[in-house]
């Protein structure tokens, strides 16, 4: 779990977006086979990451303790090494105007890889379920 055992930067990263959106946009082209299979290639697939930060009350993420071990008088749960932080205490914040829900998106990037490009041949009249 990257909460705990992750590094600064992939924490940081975590704790920022805990979950997103991946948007893709795909263009392919079918040509029809004289075996009656069309062959379908990628003509072009960009993609983006979406995500609106805002607060569910009831929720938390996991942080590393600082006070771990501590035998300080005022040490936050000195025998816990983690801590739960819930996000109610972001509303303090949010009602002194100190936080704000926003929304963040990448910019569209290209799919490049030729093994997620290959062309393939499908049966157009397959049924999928």
């Amino acid at each position: 779990m990257i909460q705990r055992s992750g590094t600064d930067a992939e924490r940081d990263l975590m704790t920022s977006l805990r979950g997103f959106q991946l948007h893709s946009e795909v263009n392919l082209f079918g040509n029809l086979q004289a075996s009656g299979l069309v062959k379908i290639r990628f003509a072009s697939w960009r993609c983006k990451v979406l995500d609106t930060y805002d607060w569910n009350y009831n929720e938390y993420f996991t942080v590393p303790n600082p006070d771990f071990g501590s035998v300080a008088s005022n040490a936050v749960q000195p025998k816990e090494q983690s801590l739960r932080v819930y996000h109610i205490n972001a509303k303090r914040l949010e009602d002194a105007g100190l936080a704000a829900l926003y929304v963040i998106e990448s910019n569209l990037w290209s799919i490049a890889d030729n093994a997620l490009l290959t062309s393939e041949n499908v049966n157009p009249n397959k049924k999928l379920s």
